[in-house]
């Protein structure tokens, strides 16, 4: 059997906010915004564990709220680990995607159970692209060091 080069060890929920949208009419699937936001981090004293920390908003803003069936923001962090001998090559290629993927995929199973018994019925996550955002990330960090800084006041 074939084991995988990247596991995740733990999981730990560190904040579920589920509410039901009392005016909400299912007349076409609603249309849930979702945004997602993650922190990697790798362990200084052993380079094959890393921290991930995320944070899934769905229809939080009012505009979206009144158009979905739910807003949820969950936040939650998975510990992972590399087996012996992954070269950094690999271990750089793979922890941005799989273990974005990995975490999104627990949280989706937490969110529809936790909607399971709600008014509107079970929420399922949309599925995500996770190598288009962390490439849409990147790209916005570029921008953001490549603007000039601005200088202090002389007083």
């Amino acid at each position: 059997m074939q084991h995988a080069q990247l596991n995740i060890k733990e999981y730990f929920v560190d904040e579920i906010s589920i509410k039901a949208n009392p005016d909400y009419q299912r007349k076409e699937p609603a249309k849930n915004n979702v945004k997602v936001d993650h922190d990697i981090r790798r362990n200084n004293s052993n380079p094959l564990e890393f921290m991930i920390q995320m944070t899934i908003i769905a229809n939080n803003e009012k505009t979206d709220f009144c158009k979905a069936d739910y807003c949820v923001i969950l936040k939650l962090t998975g510990f992972f680990e590399f087996a012996a001998g992954t070269d950094e090559e690999t271990i750089n290629r793979m922890i941005g995607p799989s273990g974005l993927s990995i975490l999104y995929g627990i949280a989706r199973g937490i969110v529809a159970q936790g909607t399971a018994n709600c008014w509107h019925g079970k929420l399922i996550l949309p599925s995500l692209n996770f190598i288009e955002i962390l490439r849409e990330r990147a790209e916005q960090l570029t921008k953001t060091a490549a603007r000039p800084k601005k200088k202090a006041k002389a007083v």
